[in-house]
């Protein structure tokens, strides 16, 4: 169908008709209306629907209102005007407005008869309209601190004069607050300023309590002053007289170590006790509610909101943080399509959720096609740390709610930090499936990420899989994370517990020995370090396959990483041994299987000895792995069958089998112990007491 037919459809006519009474409003306000219209070029605007709420407080009353603008502001905000029904332009006062974020916060006042109508988007606008007083409500304006001396006000006064970042304003409904709307920040800070209303003269105690520094100052008295790391509650008391009428109050608050909290409170006349100045005693300020998105002179702009829904927490210390988002006057029949920003989409929902898992700025894209045309609208969205700039106390999404939004994502198309992030979330959430799936796709990404958080993930990750019985799954988590762009000493390292896993669990030992081969022109050959840990690889792929002659010169070759004499040696291995054993009863089996590795790396000729794969075995038995360590404990035999543990070894195989049910081949192994062993008591059927 061709476009001029698609703007002939009922929908394009409403939106031509409201095009035509905006013209026409226009031509009004230029003939008949007192002070400055808008005029021409304004390619932006808004209708904005408010109650005024009148007050005989001094000064305008006004309104305030935020909306997105699909990135086509001014980052100064010098180009939004706002106008009443007659077309006269109104003192406004930007609140917010950035070039990364498309959400913009205005204050306005509400002069004339309602509705209003904001614009913006005209090129020539290179200066701000008039500016509002604002006098009402309780405004918070947002800096980031410079930082400097908070021991007296003066000090406190002149960090605000130093402040260059101007973060925005908010409305707040009382001076009381136990949170930073930006997120996590150490250095901030707030000042209030409001009107405030008294019934009767008398004599009013104001308590102020603020982290780390601020002051009070009451009709431009200060009359409190908190200097940093001052007490932080209603102690700070001052009284002083009022009269009945309307008062101002300011209120800084400077915020320098990662906490805030700021109230004010007072003691009326006759009580004995201090209460929160109440919202109610504050000049009121109304909301406006910002209309649907229009392009003068196109028939249709693609529209849609965005709301902060929730959070959901993520080890270490991370938010995922859920957004819905709203498509606003849809034509019947058209088709839609999301782009979130960040690797992800939707299809045909007007109404999606989303989850952002690490802050940043973002584009997300709607585009709405009626018949064969495509409309596009996007919106810049800010996603700090937390939510804190919607929510005093954001807050908590149920796993329910989180999976059934990440369920749908393609985790390979998400950076590597939002892949580790969301594996994380469901490792914390034991969602095994989910965890691996995301693991698997954090692993295979090519970005540069911190060394030791790859490894302590990588071994979450394996540890999740081994509980939940995918042994040889977490083994090649440790391989996969070899393969990130990581130092070769990590990588190796790296390797070396894929190799111990594999061989344990199964894995083909000759393919182990092929991959160890594949790095070795990778090393460098005059870094002992590396050498080292590539032959203590290729001894336990030895031992797997049973080749024991490769084995034993591997393990000469790497040599040993502790001198020590030998009576030195003996008591360090006595040491590390009832440690081990201590370990494994307690069940700490993770510290266990590190002092096993670690002799192992120390002392490569104990690969091929046996005691300490004896220990393995033990451990193994201990988390019901029987499989595993029957066949450790037959890997060794098989490698070293003179070894003075081979013995023991074969009989441990037996009886884990046996715990493992399988009765048949620890019959087989049994029929091992007594050829290969026959003197042994394990061999003739002594009772043998294991520990």
């Amino acid at each position: 169908m061709k476009l001029g037919r698609i703007l002939r459809r009922p929908w394009c006519s409403t939106r031509r008709w409201r095009n035509l009474a905006w013209a026409g409003l226009l031509l009004v306000g230029v003939l008949g209306a007192r002070g400055e219209t808008l005029g021409e070029g304004w390619h932006y605007r808004r209708k904005l629907d408010v109650k005024p709420l009148p007050s005989d407080a001094p000064g305008d009353n006004l309104a305030w209102t935020e909306f997105y603008t699909n990135g086509t502001h001014r980052p100064d905000g010098a180009d939004f005007r706002i106008t009443n029904v007659e077309g006269v332009v109104l003192p406004l006062r930007v609140m917010q407005a950035s070039g990364d974020d498309d959400l913009v916060r205005l204050a306005f006042v509400t002069r004339g008869s309602a509705p209003f109508y904001v614009s913006w988007g005209n090129p020539k606008a290179d200066k701000p309209g008039p500016l509002a007083d604002i006098r009402r409500g309780v405004l918070c304006d947002i800096f980031k601190g410079p930082g400097g001396a908070l021991g007296t006000e003066q000090h406190i006064r002149d960090m605000f004069g130093r402040a260059k970042i101007f973060e925005g304003s908010i409305f707040v409904p009382q001076i009381f607050q136990g949170y930073n709307p930006l997120g996590d920040e150490w250095n901030s800070m707030f000042r209030y300023r409001a009107q405030f209303k008294v019934d009767k003269a008398g004599s009013y105690d104001f308590g102020f309590a603020v982290h780390a520094a601020g002051y009070l100052a009451v009709d431009g008295k200060t009359i409190v002053v908190i200097g940093n790391r001052g007490p932080e509650d209603a102690r700070n008391h001052h009284a002083m007289d009022l009269n009945a009428g309307w008062h101002d109050v300011e209120v800084a608050q400077v915020n320098v170590n990662g906490n805030m909290s700021v109230s004010l409170s007072w003691r009326r006349p006759g009580d004995g006790r201090f209460e929160l100045l109440p919202p109610a005693i504050f000049a009121p300020v109304a909301e406006a509610a910002a209309g649907p998105l229009q392009t003068i002179g196109t028939p249709y702009t693609v529209d849609f909101s965005v709301h902060p829904m929730a959070e959901a927490f993520a080890p270490p210390d991370h938010y995922l943080q859920r957004y819905a988002f709203d498509a606003e006057a849809v034509p019947p029949g058209a088709t839609l399509h999301w782009d979130f920003g960040d690797g992800q989409s939707a299809g045909n929902d007007p109404h999606p959720s989303h989850i952002y898992i690490t802050p940043g700025v973002y584009t997300v894209t709607l585009a709405v096609k009626p018949h064969a045309v495509d409309f596009k609208g996007t919106r810049r969205l800010t996603v700090k740390d937390r939510m804190y700039r919607r929510f005093p106390n954001p807050p908590s999404d149920p796993f329910k709610t989180v999976s059934a939004v990440l369920e749908r994502y393609t985790p390979t198309t998400l950076a590597a930090e939002q892949r580790l992030r969301g594996m994380q979330y469901f490792i914390h959430e034991a969602a095994a499936d989910s965890a691996l799936q995301w693991g698997k796709a954090w692993e295979e990404s090519g970005e540069a990420q911190d060394e030791q958080t790859v490894w302590e993930e990588t071994s979450a990750l394996a540890s999740l899989c081994e509980t939940r019985g995918n042994l040889l799954v977490a083994a090649d988590m440790y391989r996969l994370a070899a393969n990130k762009p990581l130092s070769m000493e990590m990588r190796l390292r790296c390797l070396r517990w894929w190799a111990i896993a594999a061989c344990d669990y199964g894995a083909d030992p000759a393919e182990v020995l092929k991959t160890a081969e594949l790095w070795q022109p990778k090393l460098d050959r005059s870094n002992n370090s590396q050498r080292h840990a590539l032959l203590t690889i290729i001894a336990y792929a030895a031992v797997a396959k049973g080749d024991g002659k490769l084995a034993a010169q591997t393990c000469r070759d790497a040599g040993t990483r502790r001198n020590m004499e030998f009576n030195d040696m003996e008591v360090h291995r006595g040491v590390l041994a009832r440690n081990i054993e201590t370990y494994i009863r307690t069940r700490d089996f993770e510290t266990a299987q590190k002092l096993i590795t670690q002799w192992e790396i120390d002392t490569p000729e104990a690969i091929i000895e046996g005691f300490t794969r004896l220990l393995k075995v033990k451990l193994l038995v201990s988390q019901n792995r029987h499989a595993a360590a029957a066949r450790v404990a037959q890997q060794l035999v098989r490698a070293n069958p003179e070894s003075f543990y081979g013995a023991e070894l074969l009989y441990r195989a037996v009886e884990a089998l046996k715990e493992g049910g399988k009765t048949a081949e620890a019959n087989t192994v049994l029929n091992t112990l007594k050829d290969k062993y026959p003197e042994s008591p394990y061999a003739r059927g002594d009772k043998v007491k294991i520990e």
